[in-house]
């Protein structure tokens, strides 16, 4: 049996990014983190913005201070384009906590089987577009075109 008589309830997390006080004591904290793909060189602890790429979150620096999160401080080493990692997002900026976590500037994730079809309807739709192009193209000649009667095509 612990002998530890501190609440349970702290403010850890409602003074990090802060200078604290010595009244501060020991605790644990939940971080929102989101696996992020590097769309450039980042370094560990680098403040960062998402944007989206192809339906994906892809890392940027952060510009004018104005971050959503930061890279990973706790890797060893940069991260190169194209690498994966986690960003840990800024503290009391999401909605809610509780290892499923929302914030303005995420997507919420898609089954699999949502986006496979989002895809699929993606792909048909440049296909059809295309057919279009094509036939367009192909019926509609400068010899064909009547210029005295411009409302019949």
């Amino acid at each position: 049996m612990s002998a530890d008589t501190r609440s349970v309830h702290t403010d850890a997390l409602s003074t990090l990014g802060k200078i604290i006080g010595p009244s501060e004591k020991r605790d644990a904290i939940h971080l929102a983190v989101e696996p992020v793909t590097a769309g450039q060189t980042l370094y560990p602890g680098q403040e960062i913005n998402i944007m989206y790429v192809q339906n994906k979150p892809v890392a940027h620096p952060a510009v004018d201070g104005k971050a959503t999160g930061i890279v990973d401080p706790f890797l060893k080493n940069d991260i190169t384009q194209g690498q994966m990692f986690w960003m840990i997002l800024r503290p009391r900026q999401i909605a809610s906590l509780r290892h499923v976590w929302s914030h303005p500037d995420f997507r919420e994730p898609v089954p699999d089987e949502v986006e496979r079809l989002q895809n699929d309807l993606a792909l048909a739709l440049a296909d059809n577009a295309e057919l279009q192009n094509q036939l367009d193209s192909s019926t509609t000649n400068d010899e064909d075109v009547d210029l005295d009667c411009r409302s019949c095509y």
